[in-house]
């Protein structure tokens, strides 16, 4: 059986079992985003019901001791556009605000699948390249409203450079 899929064998949890991702983050000092990605990504059993998703207490220590079994193992590194897809997500969370109630993850995403359909080899040497990446990163925070922040678009267009 894939390691991934270690989390299938845990028996249906009770009601009272489950715990919010927010609660998850707390026990796992994990952020609520990463564990929505683990979940998604069938790393961390995981349910969504109606607009938020629970895990339990048990599922989250399982994927830590996986998780740790694994960071000693000589892993490779996570891929560059993995840790764009994270470094998107913390510009995101540190430029929110009161005036922005924003779905974070919504726009990573969002980017992150733009960007990986225009993208190709070499596009940053490119100004055609550059030009389609700028544009397609303006529009898509432009669907959310943040296309006037000309240093948000800045910082969030670096990390594409570097990251894709």
């Amino acid at each position: 059986m894939p390691e991934n899929e270690q989390w299938r064998d845990i028996n249906r949890p009770k009601l009272e079992e489950l715990i919010s991702l927010e609660d998850g983050a707390d026990l796992s000092a994990l952020t609520a985003d990463h564990l929505r990605r683990l979940v998604r990504w069938d790393d961390l059993w995981g349910k969504k019901i109606g607009r938020n998703s629970v895990t339990t207490k048990q599922a989250v220590k399982e994927y830590l001791a996986r998780d740790r079994v694994n960071a000693e193992k000589e892993v490779p590194p996570a891929k560059d556009e993995d840790r764009g897809e994270a470094a998107l997500t913390e510009l995101f969370q540190q430029s929110r605000n009161a005036d922005t109630p924003i779905v974070v993850e919504r726009i990573v995403d969002d980017i992150d699948d733009i960007i990986r359909k225009i993208r190709f080899d070499g596009w940053q040497a490119t100004e055609a390249g550059k030009r389609e990446v700028r544009k397609a990163l303006r529009r898509t925070l432009a669907k959310y409203k943040l296309h006037k922040d000309e240093e948000l678009f800045e910082k969030a267009y670096r990390y594409v450079k570097e990251y894709y």
